[in-house]
């Protein structure tokens, strides 16, 4: 019995850890990098059509630059069709092997 618990929350924390991420902002999910930037991550839904990275984000009445685009965070997301990026702080994107639909990066 206490085996089937363990298990059990085992399974729930991997699930829920698969996609964790601390805001959503217009349809991005970010995670924090610090207490003035955040990170583009993935969510609890794959990007699909024209997504828009912005400079900055809003949460909590605070500003937070958008730094970087996480390695994982744009992986098989095939229905992406465009991707306009808004600032010059983004440090790394992923290869577009991984959205074979993809029209456009901006």
């Amino acid at each position: 019995m206490l085996l089937r618990h363990i298990v059990t929350a085992a399974m729930l924390l991997i699930t829920v850890m698969a996609n964790a991420y601390d805001i959503e902002y217009q349809g991005v999910y970010y995670n924090f990098i610090d207490n003035d930037s955040v990170e583009v991550t993935k969510g609890d839904i794959v990007y699909q059509g024209d997504i828009v990275i912005p400079n900055l984000v809003v949460y909590n009445d605070h500003i937070y630059q958008v730094a970087r685009i996480d390695e994982s965070a744009l992986y098989y997301c095939t229905g992406l069709t465009s991707i306009t990026i808004k600032t010059k702080q983004v440090l790394s994107l992923v290869s577009p092997p991984h959205f074979r639909s993809l029209d456009f990066v901006n």
